[in-house]
């Protein structure tokens, strides 16, 4: 064997599965495209979307429930809330996908565990807690964990104007202004999110958290469990250190 060929040989990298791209193309040793061979390469917007992201949609889960709704209301609250408190000031709070999808998945199983399917609280246990639930909730509680920008307005009026404006007419400024805000992003979906190109990278973490949340059978409980396990130990190692140094 020639040393041209042994090295061509050794700069040959074998796809992985990962790899797979939906143009049939792949690049030989020399960096060109083998028509031959089925794997290669991620290429563009629309291989990532097909092979990394599960887009296999299962018409019998239903997102529309009672319980899915008290969980992404109260997720809601609690991120709307945490975030005007903490927007005029120097330590800015902000509450992550991670987060919320973390605590919607645990409060939404604990509901499915504990509460019976019986009576009235049926409606709050309906069946088991899937994953178009947990986006849902994620989606609702997303969007509201952020401090209004109206609220700038009010507060110039009060802090350096001297006027103080009225409850009603302040209420009725927030939601105009975000209704505002999320009528223009409907009308662009089109332009937005309907194209395979507009890729979000920064959500790619959270659907990956989901496939392993929802798939992958035994392979997924592993994960799961080591996931439960390190997220308790976490929790429990920092209340435990934040305890010991009040006292």
């Amino acid at each position: 064997m020639s040393l041209p060929a042994a090295g061509a040989i050794r700069e040959h990298t074998v796809p992985s599965k990962k790899t797979l791209s939906t143009s049939d193309k792949s690049f030989d040793s020399e960096g060109n495209i083998d028509a031959d061979s089925e794997e290669g390469v991620l290429s563009d917007e629309r291989d990532i979307l097909t092979n990394v992201i599960s887009v296999d949609d299962d018409a019998t889960l239903n997102p529309w429930t009672i319980r899915a709704s008290f969980i992404g209301l109260g997720l809601s609250a609690f991120g709307g809330v945490l975030a005007e408190i903490y927007y005029f000031r120097p330590q800015t709070v902000t509450v992550s996908l991670m987060f919320l999808a973390d605590v919607s998945y645990i409060l939404g199983v604990s509901m499915e565990t504990f509460i019976p399917r019986c009576g009235i609280l049926r409606y709050l246990n309906p069946g088991p807690f899937n994953k178009k639930e947990n986006a849902f909730i994620v989606i609702m509680a997303s969007a509201s964990a952020n401090s209004a920008l109206g609220t700038e307005v009010l507060a110039v009026q009060r802090l350096y104007y001297n006027i103080t404006p009225n409850a009603v007419t302040s209420v009725f400024l927030l939601f105009s202004s975000q209704l505002l805000g999320y009528g223009i992003g409907g009308m662009m979906r089109g332009i937005l999110l309907y194209p395979s190109k507009m890729l979000y990278p920064g959500v790619l973490p959270l659907l990956s958290m989901f496939d392993a949340l929802y798939e992958g059978g035994m392979a997924s409980r592993k994960k799961l469990r080591v996931f439960s396990m390190v997220l308790a130990a976490i929790f429990f190692g920092n209340f435990s250190q934040n305890g010991s140094f009040r006292f």
